[in-house]
């Protein structure tokens, strides 16, 4: 029997009425059967025409995988309606990756008429929630043929269950309820964490749709793993993103004071980092130039000893007499 893995992510996409046509918009990166995903997002058409888009992308591939390896992958995407009594929408197929098809998706996925119109609620307050569900089958080395990708209406059977909020026999993607978050179990022990330091941390959080309250998790946990970084790595980019995603986390509920002031702290770092960073390469310019002027001073000094001892040197008899 052919071993499955199923992976589930609820991310939360913002700023949408900021977003350029043709521009990626990225969730974070999440593994499955030991390759790193992400799915991303972006605007397509015109205006007569504009629709949102969505895909699945491989982003690192494990070199232990042979040559002509070949995934083949179920996916669905969900985009989250926050309405009372309407549907959320799915679209799902199966394709498969390799080395020249590293990113599979619905190029319409919906329209943007569908997706800001105000009884659907998929966007509110600018943002819309996607869940992406992914299954994928072991690797295998088949010979190279042309790909081509399945996109299934709702009733066919490679469509996966919008309604489904449960993980699947065989999946690795095991849900635990935390405080009334389903979360993967390998968030688990970090939402307990986050928990027993802030309880009160969810008390304003309202919404009840388990998919929400997971991406918004995903999203908390996600601002806490870049806060974990070394601010180094950290870009200006970086920093903004963070400051934008937790102000987004406190409108929707979240009581993150504590939050606030580790970002202000990496913030800090960030500034001082630089600034050494700035100092550093100002001193190492100022030592090179005092070590050509100590090799050059040192050569001199050779020089200057060498004629020393030659006028210091005593002329011999012959040197005399001759």
């Amino acid at each position: 029997m052919e071993e499955k893995l199923l992976k589930r992510i609820s991310w939360v996409f913002e700023k949408f009425s900021y977003w350029q046509v043709g521009e990626r918009y990225y969730s974070s990166t999440f593994a499955v059967a030991g390759c790193s995903w992400h799915i991303f997002a972006c605007r397509e058409g015109d205006k007569k025409d504009d629709h949102l888009s969505l895909y699945l992308e491989l982003v690192d591939v494990p070199q232990s995988l042979p040559h002509g390896w070949k995934r083949d992958v179920k996916f669905s995407f969900t985009l989250v309606s926050k309405a009372k009594g309407k549907s959320n929408k799915t679209l799902g197929g199966q394709v498969c990756f390799d080395a020249n098809h590293t990113s599979w998706g619905h190029t319409k996925f919906v329209s943007l008429t569908k997706l800001r119109a105000e009884d659907e609620r998929f966007l509110v307050n600018d943002k819309f929630i996607v869940v992406a569900e992914v299954h994928v089958l072991p690797a295998k080395v088949v010979p190279a043929e042309t790909v081509k990708v399945s996109e299934p209406d709702g009733a066919s059977k490679d469509n996966l269950d919008e309604d489904d909020d449960t993980s699947k026999d065989g999946s690795d993607d095991e849900t635990c309820d935390v405080n009334g978050f389903e979360v993967s179990s390998s968030q688990v022990e970090s939402v307990r964490q986050i928990f027993k330091s802030h309880p009160d941390i969810a008390s304003g959080f309202r919404p009840k749709n388990q998919q929400i309250r997971r991406a918004y998790m995903n999203e908390l946990l996600s601002l806490i793993e870049t806060l974990c970084q070394s601010p180094e790595k950290l870009s200006e980019d970086d920093l903004s993103n963070a400051d934008d995603t937790l102000a987004d986390l406190i409108d929707v509920g979240f009581k993150l004071d504590w939050l606030k002031t580790k970002l202000n702290e990496v913030s800090e770092k960030k500034k001082m980092e630089k600034g050494s960073v700035a100092r550093i390469q100002k001193m190492e310019v100022q030592v090179q130039k005092l070590k050509l002027i100590f090799s050059d001073l040192e050569t001199r000094l050779q020089k200057e000893k060498s004629e020393a001892l030659t006028a210091r040197a005593p002329l011999s008899f012959d040197d005399v007499v001759c």
